[in-house]
């Protein structure tokens, strides 16, 4: 992750720990993506569900670079306002 925005110059790293609660919506993230993985699979193919959770963990293991910094953005989303018409 960049350390400032290279449009407004916002300080990504607003205080130590900041980021600590995006593991929380990371989490949430996961559990969703799981929950979907396993209805599509459980309910359309006609497989054991231990096979479908060899295919959560590895969904799990691929999306996990994706999903936390979605969550770091999501959680930075909900406490810094943006403004695309502010510059510093």
């Amino acid at each position: 992750m960049y350390d400032n925005c290279h449009v407004c110059n916002l300080k990504f790293s607003i205080e130590p720990g900041f980021y600590q609660g995006a593991a929380y919506v990371s989490y949430a993230l996961q559990v969703l993506n799981s929950l979907i993985i396993f209805n599509i699979l459980y309910w359309l193919l006609d497989i054991y569900w231990q096979q479908i959770v060899y295919y959560i963990f590895g969904s799990i293991v691929l999306l996990t670079p994706y999903i936390v910094v979605l969550s770091r953005t999501i959680w930075l989303y909900l406490f810094v306002s943006f403004d695309p018409k502010k510059k510093q």
